[in-house]
């Protein structure tokens, strides 16, 4: 799971299988080492009726209503965002750049435009 972080904006980037996990458990966190501190992200899945994002102790949670989250990881929609205060939240399928061709697609999900471009070729 990758996270973007620009001005008010946060956005999260999961791959297939981190999708999976999310759809599976409700939860999928990873974390980042900073010398004697760490970073923690997590996305949760949750009874609470809109998208939502805290920090506190060095972790970011963006809370996600089930409705939202069972059919984002359930379908081929490509991402879902909201806003809260000022801050824009976005969550993302990884898609392949299309600049890069990766034959296995084993860490992100195909994308739409390589693949068109793909089948036209052939």
């Amino acid at each position: 799971m990758k996270i973007c972080v620009s001005n008010n904006s946060l956005k999260y980037h999961l791959t297939p299988s981190e999708v999976e996990a999310f759809a599976h458990d409700g939860l999928y966190k990873e974390k980042v080492q900073f010398g004697d501190d760490n970073l923690t992200y997590v996305i949760q899945r949750t009874a609470e009726t809109k998208i939502s994002v805290s920090f506190k102790n060095n972790i970011i949670a963006l809370i996600i209503p089930e409705k939202i989250a069972d059919e984002w990881t359930a379908t081929d929609k490509v991402s879902f965002e909201a806003v809260q205060d000022d801050m824009h939240l976005s969550v993302e399928k990884d898609f392949d750049s299309p600049d890069v061709v990766n034959e296995n697609h084993a860490t992100s999900f195909i994308n739409p435009m390589v693949a068109e471009s793909q089948e036209q070729d052939n």
